[in-house]
């Protein structure tokens, strides 16, 4: 599963033009991804979770533990950001006061890991089964370490936190 699912995602996106990108300094990759699809406005899942992206009129240039950053969206109390030297995904404390945590190596692997989790998680008959619960989590993990290996490797990054719950049916 590599490519974004117009059906999963069923909802509006930004647009985003090539000169408000160029002057972020996002790397060719990043910017083809922004250009041709977006980032969701007002998907209902991310919408439930408190996840917002922003309008190129609201990125920011950040610097946070002396790396740059471009801050694309928030999350409850976090700003969504990308860090510009490797286009990683960060989600960076509102307060600064303590370490940003990874979560993707790219956008593209933080849409289709979101893409991955809920598709499946909506395929679950009953999340609160323990069974069902941890056959979840060891697809998700074996999934993600094909996709993204470097979002599974730290055991303190979003998704292993995320995944090792499910595995351990503490949901």
């Amino acid at each position: 599963m590599n490519v974004l699912s117009k059906d999963f995602w069923d909802c509006e996106f930004f647009k985003y033009r090539k000169e408000d990108l160029d002057r972020f300094g996002f790397i060719e990759e990043t910017k083809a991804l922004l250009l041709a699809h977006g980032l969701p406005k007002n998907h209902s899942i991310f919408d439930k979770r408190g996840i917002q992206f922003f309008d190129c009129a609201d990125f920011a240039q950040v610097v946070f533990n002396k790396e740059e950053f471009i801050r694309i969206g928030q999350s409850r109390g976090a700003f969504i950001s990308i860090q510009k030297r490797t286009q990683e995904v960060y989600a960076i404390p509102e307060s600064g006061l303590s370490n940003g945590g990874f979560i993707n190596s790219n956008i593209k692997w933080f849409l289709l890991f979101h893409q991955l989790f809920y598709a499946e998680l909506g395929k679950v008959d009953n999340i609160d089964d323990d069974k069902q619960c941890e056959r979840f989590g060891n697809m998700l993990r074996r999934e993600f370490e094909k996709m993204d290996p470097c979002a599974m490797l730290d055991k303190e990054s979003t998704w292993s936190r995320i995944v090792e719950e499910y595995e351990n049916g503490v949901v």
